[in-house]
């Protein structure tokens, strides 16, 4: 075969040059498949992890597209390692036409095709697999401080409303969308003094989701028509959890129950399942980052950056006094061994009940995934949600926790004050990596990074799960 393919965006020649080296890198006999539907091209990269990441005998269709200048028809196959080396002679000549190799492998996957609902965009996929079909959190029980309280919350697109009924003081989940013409219902928080109402056309819910107005529905005066029946047009609620204080969703209602989907966690921290106390003003604040929400996660999993990110932190709590935790399939993080609040007004926060000696100098801190950051230590807890406001800025809700109502008096305020103001520190301290590796990943050569056997554990264990979940698809 003897054939170039003209590429429109020169940038696009280098970066398919470090997809293919990245799979070469992960297997020098692994193939690629060309295949060319008029303008675009589509390269299949395949297997990448196969045998390792994902478990024996798994493979990995990897995909990019690429526009050409030109209509081509090619379905063809090559090895990566001729592939890597036709693309590295292109662009050392300057030139913007790949020259294919002349000899096709020969491969057992070859007969992939496009998904029977055709190609999704990545984002796409992220929002059903992760933020619609799992467990997620989406807000704190403790920001709806009375009844009528509600919250409009988006994930991915998805609007959603958080509300405390006055009906019966139950927290729920609904749709943030009127039934009638799909209107947004709620846009910013509010406390509801009676029902929820349209701004459009005045339809109305009670606060437990029934539609109880539908004015002129039958013509100027006439509330209601034969073939509209209120009954059948409540909100939409959402399936619903709430653990530790977080109100998490599942979007679809698919998902198993969440004690079964979390059993490992609720189990380890079960001494912890105590009331917890907080308020709102001194123990709870927010952080905007220029990140993807993954690189978050993947910051808060790891210790390694210690020494040099948090020197605050290090000096009292070492790299080497902390140790992986690991879960595969639900959660990660960290174990420190030298916990040991030390405040400046002298005062100690009161610690939960019934611990066992080990919680005396021992906090640990995990990402249940997708997107809660936890603390716990034997005077107070922390959650963190990761709010993904788009595919480069997240908002980190934060609030602390306390063992005893008495940690909330005037008399502990000052020291409250310094807690919460030591871990936004902290979370502050690491907004410019986060912000920094969101940065880098547009560099054309970044090749995905080399993780530490050993170090970086936790974050493969977030991995794993994130592309597990992606492969359900």
């Amino acid at each position: 075969m003897d054939k170039n393919l003209s590429f429109k965006d020169p940038n696009d020649l280098v970066d398919l040059a470090g997809y293919l080296k990245r799979a070469l890198r992960l297997d020098s006999t692994g193939a690629v498949r060309l295949r060319a539907f008029g303008s675009v091209l589509a390269v299949y990269v395949s297997p990448i992890y196969a045998g390792s990441l994902l478990g024996d005998g798994l493979t990995v269709i990897g995909l990019r597209t690429i526009n050409l200048t030109s209509q081509n028809e090619l379905d063809s196959l090559f090895t990566i390692e001729d592939l890597v080396a036709s693309v590295d002679k292109s662009i050392e000549s300057d030139e913007l036409a790949l020259v294919l190799p002349k000899t096709a492998a020969r491969v057992g996957w070859a007969g992939i095709s496009p998904p029977r609902q055709g190609w999704v965009r990545a984002g796409e996929v992220e929002q059903e697999k992760i933020f619609n079909s799992g467990w997620f959190a989406i807000g704190f029980v403790n920001d709806l401080d009375q009844p009528g309280s509600v919250i409009p919350v988006t994930y991915f697109n998805n609007p959603m409303l958080i509300i405390r009924s006055k009906e019966d003081n139950k927290v729920r989940v609904f749709q943030n969308v009127c039934r009638h013409r799909g209107m947004k219902l709620i846009d910013e928080p509010t406390v509801l003094k009676g029902v929820i109402r349209c701004r459009y056309h005045s339809w109305c819910y009670q606060q437990t989701g029934e539609n109880c107005a539908t004015p002129h529905i039958g013509g100027p005066g006439i509330n209601f028509h034969e073939s509209v029946h209120k009954n059948e047009l409540s909100l939409f609620e959402v399936r619903t959890h709430i653990w530790r204080g977080v109100i998490f969703v599942n979007p679809d209602g698919n998902a198993p129950k969440f004690k079964d989907v979390h059993f490992s966690i609720i189990k380890r921290w079960e001494i912890f399942d105590q009331e917890l106390h907080t308020d709102h003003l001194e123990s709870s604040f927010q952080l905007e980052l220029n990140s993807n929400w993954k690189l978050a996660v993947e910051n808060y999993l790891e210790a390694y950056h210690l020494p040099w990110v948090h020197p605050g932190l290090n000096s009292y709590s070492k790299l080497e006094d902390h140790e992986n935790i690991v879960n595969y399939g639900n959660y990660s993080g960290q174990i420190s061994y030298k916990y040991n609040p030390i405040f400046s007004t002298g005062k100690k926060f009161k610690d939960f009940k019934n611990l066992g000696s080990e919680w005396n100098s021992k906090g640990e801190y995990i990402v249940l995934f997708p997107n809660l950051i936890m603390g716990v230590q034997r005077d107070h807890l922390f959650n963190q949600i990761i709010e993904p406001v788009s595919s480069e800025k997240i908002i980190e809700h934060t609030q602390i926790y306390y063992s005893d109502p008495k940690m909330l008096d005037l008399e502990y305020q000052s020291t409250r004050l310094e807690n919460a103001q030591l871990w936004k520190t902290v979370f502050e301290e690491d907004i410019f990596v986060v912000e920094g590796m969101q940065k880098g990943r547009h560099a054309k050569h970044f090749d995905g990074g080399r993780f530490s056997p050993i170090m970086d554990v936790p974050t493969h264990v977030f991995h794993d799960w994130y592309a597990r979940k992606i492969l359900q698809y």
